[in-house]
């Protein structure tokens, strides 16, 4: 079973960006369903991790196009809707990762620069050369990169 949840949040205080996270596993957790710190894990460990974070690059990109096509044909996109989609250590170890990023980025038409992938910074700290290969490529893309301690129990 699996749900997924979509929250926006911006700036009260200061006008920028609509940020959008849609995570595999958040909010409100369902009885049955392993929270975050749980799932994560279990997706590392069982080697799923990689094809479902390439899945969900995929359907937040397309959803991300979409979302900005409704609005364009409302007259209401302003250019400030984003996507933030976090990354394990396993997807930035995988050398393919890069082209199911741009491959997302152009089957969907999204604007890479509506694409943000949030990383640990327990990600950088892994294979040096491997890891600088890989957020060189993803930069290249034209999206953005931050780090973020999601799933660290570390609130936001």
């Amino acid at each position: 079973m699996s749900w997924f949840s979509t929250t926006s949040r911006r700036s009260t205080s200061t006008p920028g960006p609509w940020w959008v996270s849609r995570l595999s596993c958040a909010g409100a957790i369902p009885p049955g369903i392993a929270p975050p710190g749980e799932f994560i894990p279990l997706a590392e460990d069982s080697g799923l991790i990689v094809p479902l974070g390439a899945w969900v690059v995929g359907e937040a990109c397309r959803q991300t196009a979409a979302w900005h096509l409704v609005r364009t044909e409302a007259g209401q996109d302003d250019g400030r809707l984003n996507i933030s989609v976090n990354v394990s250590a396993q997807q930035i170890a995988d050398p393919s990762f890069p082209g199911q990023v741009a491959a997302a980025l152009d089957e969907s038409g999204l604007n890479p620069d509506k694409l943000w992938l949030e990383i640990t910074e327990s990600t950088l700290m892994g294979n040096g050369d491997l890891v600088i290969a890989t957020l060189t490529s993803l930069r290249d893309l034209g999206l953005h990169l931050e780090i973020d301690d999601f799933g660290t129990g570390t609130p936001p």
